[in-house]
């Protein structure tokens, strides 16, 4: 069992996107994508932006599905998810609720305005307990809570407000690492940051 809390392989806050809960929902692309474009040093890249609120307190998050949602407001008429069908029909499924909500059927200038005009504090998740974990935390209990929550990552509460997230991958790389070290004696990089 890896002995590793969620401080050890949490991504700090300073290291994250974050964006103020009163940007627009293209300011966040576009903080996202800056900080993408500049290059980070972990193995699999932020996809998450962590949301502050007047005080710089993470009140919430913002991740790629639901900017998507957010620009094809049609979306909130439909339950999110596949009713039960037969795989077989799935694929055709998919196709008829797209028709019949004439979802993505309008021009990207329409989408664009739509980015400049909705606000990420309209749109943004606010992380349930389950998406919590003390920093503290052992990481294989933070790994059973994303895979039974069905989560790629948890806020780290520390003691004043949230120090960092661990995301799915991170903890994965450590993983992955410690167990090429007992058949090798060698530690692999992983881009562990301990």
């Amino acid at each position: 069992m890896i002995a590793y809390t969620a401080k050890d392989l949490m991504i700090p806050f300073s290291e994250c996107v974050t964006v103020s809960e009163d940007a627009s929902l293209y300011e966040a692309m576009r903080t996202l994508d800056a900080f993408r474009a500049g290059g980070d040093h972990y193995d699999y890249r932020l996809r998450v932006i962590l949301v502050y609120d007047q005080t710089f307190s993470i009140v919430g998050w913002l991740r790629q599905p639901q900017v998507l949602r957010a620009l094809e407001p049609k979306y909130r008429e439909i339950a999110i998810g596949l009713p039960e069908v037969d795989p077989c029909t799935r694929l055709a499924a998919l196709q008829e609720i797209m028709e019949k909500h004439d979802l993505w059927n309008e021009s990207i200038e329409t989408i664009a305005l739509r980015a400049r005009e909705i606000l990420v504090k309209d749109v943004m998740s606010r992380p349930n307990e389950d998406e919590i974990i003390s920093e503290d935390t052992p990481v294989m209990e933070a790994a059973h809570r994303m895979l039974m929550g069905n989560h790629l990552s948890l806020l780290v509460r520390g003691r004043t407000g949230f120090p960092g997230i661990l995301r799915l991958s991170d903890l994965y790389s450590a993983l992955n690492n410690e167990i090429h070290s007992c058949f090798t004696g060698k530690r692999a990089h992983a881009g562990q940051r301990r």
